[in-house]
């Protein structure tokens, strides 16, 4: 019930009331011996953190998270902690971290066969790289992130990768190519 009430507070941007939230929940999860939900929470606070502009202390709390999900084993929580790290190193423009944690975070995703977070951190990958000017893997990214979405049939997610996709192909010279993949995107929103 915590966790979603901070799910609330962070989507009405009211930051400082959802970071005292999950300070609470993170203290309710070391008295308790609650370790999978620790991981959760400091991640959220971590998130948190970083909206706010406070990203050193971000940084602390999410690699926090990092080590409770690796000493307990839990895949899920160290690919969320993991994809969490590289979104915040991708916001601070450390593109080559950035990219490093996420292969990281993907590999855990295979391996516990998480096909959405698969996707999402191949969309961060295709970010970054674009970012890096490596047109080339920003574009296999995307299009690999596209395919498992596409495969799961989840359309909404799938207009991203399409987006990055045309970018790449546009660095490509492929004007033509990169319109029809703008123009399927914005079918699939």
């Amino acid at each position: 019930a915590i966790y979603h009430q901070y799910e609330i507070l962070v989507g009405l941007e009211k930051y400082e009331e959802a970071r005292l939230l999950m300070e609470e929940s993170v203290e309710i999860c070391r008295a308790t011996g609650y370790q999978s939900q620790l991981n959760c929470s400091l991640t959220a606070l971590g998130i948190v953190l970083a909206k706010q502009g406070k990203m050193d202390q971000a940084m602390e709390h999410i690699e926090k998270a990092i080590q409770v999900a690796t000493q307990i084993h839990d895949l899920w929580g160290q690919e969320f902690s993991l994809r969490t790290l590289g979104t915040n190193l991708r916001l601070q423009k450390k593109y080559p971290e950035a990219l490093k944690t996420f292969a990281c975070s993907l590999e855990v995703a295979k391996q516990m066969g998480d096909r959405i977070g698969a996707g999402i951190i191949l969309a961060n990958m295709s970010i970054v790289t674009n970012v890096l000017e490596d047109y080339h893997a920003s574009g296999k990214y995307a299009q690999e992130a596209f395919v498992i979405f596409q495969t799961i049939g989840s359309e909404y997610q799938m207009a991203f990768p399409l987006r990055l996709m045309a970018y790449a192909a546009i660095h490509a010279g492929n004007l033509v190519y990169a319109r029809e993949l703008n123009l399927q995107s914005l079918k699939q929103n």
